[in-house]
């Protein structure tokens, strides 16, 4: 497993498996056994990440009954968010945090603001961002849903001011595209070319969530899916993009003898954006076949060729 690095509040850095563990390894359907198994998989191949969130039900608790169960809460960092949906006032966020922290009944590794608010001025939202810093309680600080220009914004209202800035982004990203009103949210932040090179240029590294574009492809090409089971009207994946993908994905699959659950995530593992994607497995049969992408490697020439869809 190869790993991202993230600065720390200490001025240290923490390394993150270049796969992360979704909130499906944990709830709200899985029982105990299967999580336990799961996770033990995950981290014997060298996983040490699991993506939760205020908003994500029970998940935090379940996550923090996990910690405790196994004793294996130094072997994984805790990723949690807050702010769900504009709730970015002092008040609002302070409690979303020390909620999570009740919940968890432990510390945070990273701490991430679920969406932005484009109302408020990054000044209001760092001088809480640093206050939760400020607590000992969470190790790293990021945002969710951010674009790159609102990131570097903040960060320089805070490095100018000695607040904390953000050192990690979570952002959608796959090899299938995916477009905020695709889902009916505009509140999300989708990889695109502007934000592309914008990542290229800055030295923030992503987590990135719906990396495995809702298994389409893969699903597509073991013919377990048509196209019209990813349309649901205001959440749908349908574009002539992604139509043009999917050729991309067979003529590669078929040519190679390759499987594409590893083809899609090592677009994103072998990409120059340095970028760890969360998978959402449900199962260890599931898992297995998103840990194969970790010996599947894909060169710069052919990324290059799967992003040629004119």
């Amino acid at each position: 497993m190869d790993y991202i690095t993230v600065k720390t509040i200490n001025g240290g850095t923490m390394k993150i498996s270049k796969l992360v563990a979704g909130v499906t390894f944990i709830g709200p359907n899985q029982t105990a056994e299967n999580t336990d198994a799961m996770l033990d998989m995950f981290m014997a191949a060298g996983g040490n990440a699991l993506d939760l969130a205020r908003k994500y039900g029970n998940a935090e608790a379940l996550a923090g009954e996990w910690c405790r169960r196994s004793g294996k809460r130094d072997q994984i960092h805790l990723i949690t968010k807050g702010g769900f949906h504009q709730r970015l006032s002092h008040d609002e966020l302070l409690a979303d945090f020390y909620t999570s922290l009740s919940e968890l009944k432990t510390d945070i590794d990273i701490y991430l603001l679920h969406r932005d608010d484009l109302n408020r001025p990054v000044s209001e939202i760092m001088d809480t961002v640093h206050e939760i810093a400020m607590t000992g309680r969470v190790r790293a600080i990021g945002a969710s849903n951010w674009t790159m220009e609102r990131i570097l914004e903040a960060n320089a209202y805070a490095i100018k001011n000695g607040k904390t800035p953000f050192t990690i982004s979570e952002i959608q990203w796959s090899y299938a595209t995916c477009k905020p009103e695709m889902w009916n949210d505009p509140t999300l932040c989708c990889m695109n070319d502007h934000e592309y090179s914008q990542y290229l240029e800055n030295d923030i590294p992503i987590i990135s969530f719906s990396s495995q574009g809702r298994a389409m492809f893969t699903r597509l090409y073991n013919n377990s899916a048509q196209w019209e089971d990813f349309d649901e009207g205001n959440n749908t994946m349908l574009c002539d993009e992604n139509y043009k993908k999917y050729e991309k994905v067979k003529e590669y699959c078929d040519k190679n003898h390759a499987n594409p659950t590893a083809l899609c995530l090592s677009y994103l593992l072998c990409n120059k954006v340095s970028v760890a994607p969360i998978i959402g497995c449900r199962n260890t049969d599931e898992l297995k076949d998103s840990l194969n992408s970790l010996t599947f490697k894909i060169d710069q020439e052919t990324i290059k060729w799967m992003d040629n869809i004119i």
